[in-house]
């Protein structure tokens, strides 16, 4: 994933989020999952815009919920 497509999906990810959307909704998106392995899907959740936008505590639990697939 490079970093212009991966700066894409932040920017996605941030946006749908803003809109109400759960975190785990938006990452199953075929916009995202389409981009991006689980690997890939993991960093963006380690992205501090992603954190700020979803609070740490939901980014770490879907950290695990990836981690265990």
């Amino acid at each position: 994933m490079g970093g212009a497509t991966e700066d894409a999906m932040v920017r996605y990810v941030i946006r749908e989020v803003a809109a109400d959307r759960p975190l785990a909704e938006v990452m199953q998106d075929a916009y995202i999952t389409n981009r991006a392995g689980q690997v890939d899907a993991r960093r963006l959740l380690d992205r501090h815009e992603v954190i700020e936008a979803v609070g740490e505590d939901v980014a770490e639990s879907l950290r695990a919920k990836l981690g265990s697939l």
